[in-house]
């Protein structure tokens, strides 16, 4: 693998990224309009349920904890003499796994804001988009956690 190879996974899979943040915001941001434009879909008693929002910020919670220590775990399993496109593949694969996990769960706090009305889950939508934002894929992102030799690393320079 080459440099510009290097360059070319890093640039495609931030485009990933972005497209995914994009179309969750787009959601998110209709999900509002429709809500405050015509209310809630239902008149569920919902919204002053405490335990719904407990749960899904625990859900969140757990989301949140589990995606950040995936790539972690995940590069870790790799053996140094893997081969660099073993381990861009595997990197890949461990963002994209954490990826679907947080949008998932994005994706339940909008749902569950739009049944409801509760401002409280939209909130919690938002704050897990931001963190989803803050997992942007890079270079020393994956240095720091792949096992690499030193002519691997010098690729990266």
């Amino acid at each position: 693998m080459q440099k510009s190879d290097l360059n070319l996974f890093f640039a495609r899979i931030r485009n990933i990224h972005t497209f995914v943040i994009l179309i969750l915001v787009i959601i998110l941001m209709t999900s509002v309009f429709y809500t405050y434009t015509f209310g809630a879909l239902t008149k569920l008693q919902l919204e002053s349920s405490y335990l719904l929002i407990i749960l899904i910020a625990l859900a969140n919670l757990s989301a949140v904890l589990y995606s950040a220590v995936i790539i972690q775990r995940n590069q870790k399993k790799l053996d140094f003499q893997a081969t660099l496109d073993k381990k861009t593949t595997s990197y890949r694969k461990a963002y994209l796994r954490q990826m679907i996990i947080i949008s998932f769960f994005i994706l339940i706090d909008t749902i569950t804001f739009l049944l409801t009305g509760n401002k409280v889950l939209f909130l919690m939508a938002f704050a897990v988009l931001i963190f989803l934002f803050s997992l942007n894929p890079s270079k020393e992102k994956f240095i720091k956690h792949t096992p690499l030799s030193e002519a691997e690393k010098k690729l990266f320079d």
